[in-house]
Parts: C-alpha cells; sequence; structure tokens
C-alpha cells in the first residue's frame, strides 16, 4: 500500500462537517497553547495546524506572518476562517509568546523550538522592531523569566542560534558565552587573526548593544563601517 503524502495524512485529522464552517483539527493538540500541531517528517518538524492549513493553501512558510482565526476557534484549519497578517505585535502592542511560538516549528529529534523566518546572517533570529532587533531566544527568556540582568548573555545549550525553546536556555557572561565556545569546539575563526582589532567579548558587546554607530566606533576605537560590519556579520560571522 502507498504511503500518504503529509497533505492526505493532514486531512484525515479534520473534520469538515460542523454546522458553522469551522474544520475542526481532530489531532495532536497543544496543552500550553491550545493549538492542533501536525508532524512532518522531511524536515522533522511540528508546525501548528491552522498554519500548516494555509501553507497548503500557498502561503509561503518563511514568512514571519501570525495566522489568526477570524471563528476565534483554535482548532479550526478551513482557510477561509484563517487571515495572516504580516506584523509582530498583538493589540496591546507587545510581542507575545504565542507569536514567536506561531513562527517555529518543533525538533522532534532534539526538542529545539526552530524559528522558521526573521534569520539574520549570523544564523540567529531576530524581531524587527521600530528602533532596534532584539534576538528572538533574548526575548523569550524575558517573557518566560524576565529581565535580563546587566552584561548577562541569554546562551544556548543545544548550541542551535535558531532555537526558542526556553528549556533549551541559560544566562552566562559574555566569558562563560566565550569558555562554552571554546568547550564545545566552536571555532573563533575572526579573532585569532593576528590583525584582528577586537576580541570575542568585544564583538559580543557590539552585537548586543543598541547604542548609535558612531558611539559604539569611539568606543572600541574603530570606524563606523567596522562596527556595521560586525552587526550584520559580514565580518567575524564564524566567531561564536
Amino acid at each position: 500500500m502507498a504511503l500518504k503524502s503529509p497533505e492526505e495524512r493532514f486531512w484525515t485529522k479534520v473534520d469538515k462537517t460542523n454546522s458553522n464552517g469551522c474544520w475542526l483539527w481532530k489531532g495532536t493538540v497543544a496543552k500550553k497553547t491550545g493549538y492542533g500541531t501536525f508532524s512532518l517528517i522531511n524536515p522533522v518538524r511540528r508546525p501548528t495546524a491552522h498554519r500548516y492549513s494555509m501553507m497548503l493553501a500557498g502561503m509561503d512558510e518563511t514568512e514571519c506572518t501570525v495566522v489568526k482565526h477570524k471563528c476565534d476557534n483554535k482548532l479550526c484549519v478551513n482557510p477561509s476562517h484563517l487571515e495572516p497578517k504580516r506584523g509582530l505585535r498583538n493589540t496591546t502592542g507587545k510581542v507575545t509568546k504565542e507569536f514567536i511560538i506561531s513562527t517555529c516549528s518543533p525538533d522532534l529529534m532534539t526538542g529545539c523550538l526552530m524559528r522558521t523566518c526573521g534569520i539574520d546572517s549570523t544564523g540567529y533570529s531576530r524581531i524587527s522592531d521600530a528602533s532596534k532587533s532584539p534576538s528572538v531566544h533574548r526575548l523569550m527568556w524575558e517573557l518566560e523569566r524576565g529581565k535580563i540582568p546587566d552584561g548577562m548573555c541569554v546562551l544556548h545549550q543545544c548550541d542551535n542560534r535558531r532555537c526558542c525553546n526556553i528549556d533549551h536556555l541559560f544566562l552566562g557572561t559574555k566569558k562563560d558565552n566565550a569558555d562554552d565556545c571554546v568547550a564545545k569546539g566552536r571555532n573563533c575563526f575572526g579573532t585569532k587573526n593576528g590583525n584582528s582589532k577586537l576580541t570575542e567579548m568585544q564583538l559580543w558587546e557590539i552585537r548586543e548593544s543598541s547604542l548609535p554607530l558612531s558611539v559604539l566606533a569611539k568606543s572600541y576605537n574603530v570606524d563606523r563601517t567596522t562596527i556595521w560590519n560586525v552587526r550584520t556579520g559580514r565580518t567575524y560571522s564564524k566567531v561564536c
């Protein structure tokens, strides 16, 4: 007997007989969010059922969109009841944990919660804001655990920069991060160049800082172009 395609498997878990037009998901439901989830094998991931329904209807998977329910039924996967919304905020104007989760796919092999959009040139996922672009794993930490103390980094136990699973994150200093990099064999090539003007710790400070380029350039005694290149990953991109 031929194996069913993912699309065929998906629709076998949907009940389209509801009188109000909702197509109700009958498969796995996430306890924390109340949304249906659907397992995919290649690659291994588990998008929300209503988001996958919109992907089948033609929505680009890499789009940073929230898929909203016009019917207010979290288990509904009827595309006509769903509305992709570009943007990051709920009605209060704040980025929410639910939004971040809605743009992630769980990796069933590792437990990582993989963000599928907003990946920058250094491999981290970011959310654009009017004045800054915070990394999503740091934002997830603040939503779940509170404010990050000054001078502390949010590190990945899983070494996966796109992962937003709070259980895979921990706090550490910049030195802890550099030590972890060496201990795990992630070579930091950029600062080992004899002509390098910046240390690994300084690179992290620059990437995490929201100060203007001119201020950072003066502080680290380099030009503005160097600061820009560090922030965008054009240089030192292999530094952990």
